[in-house]
């Protein structure tokens, strides 16, 4: 009984929070979101020291998770979605232990020379890597643009 009550609350409270938050917050709280991935996916494309890409694995972890539980803006979900799937791409690339670019670039730094497929692996990768970021930066550009104008928060130069 006590854990229905609890979640009641919980979800009482997110209902509060979702409909009394401003647009201008949201999409704070959003793009601080993404915001925190690109640097941390910045320090991690630049070849950290393991500490460093630790600590960035984790806030790329951190802020998928966040997004993940964030709420749709009054029934608008476009950012949150574009800045969701932003956030999974980063996430599956570096923290989901399927990051087998990353430790390939590992394995180079430390002077290990790769194979020939490891290299032609690493090419494919890399390349999937900047299509997949390139598409993405696009979509979370347009979002952000768009919930911009719809909450006119900017003026449409056009």
């Amino acid at each position: 009984m006590k854990k229905i009550f609890k979640m009641a609350i919980l979800g009482v409270s997110l209902l509060f929070t979702s409909c009394t938050t401003t647009p201008s917050d949201y999409f704070d709280s959003i793009t601080l979101q993404i915001k925190n991935i690109a640097n941390a996916e910045r320090v991690l494309a630049n070849g950290a020291d393991s500490t460093k890409a630790v600590d960035a694995q984790k806030a790329i972890a951190k802020a998928y998770k966040k997004l993940q539980r964030m709420e749709d803006f009054r029934g608008n979900d476009s950012l949150r979605a574009a800045a969701l799937e932003y956030a999974k791409f980063f996430n599956d690339l570096y923290c989901s232990g399927q990051n087998h670019l990353l430790n390939l670039e590992i394995k180079q730094s430390n002077g290990i020379e790769l194979t020939p497929e490891e290299v032609a692996e690493q090419n494919v990768l890399f390349q999937n890597y900047l299509n997949g970021s390139t598409e993405l930066n696009y979509k979370v550009s347009k979002a952000e643009t768009d919930f911009l104008k719809h909450y006119e928060l900017i003026v449409d130069q056009n």
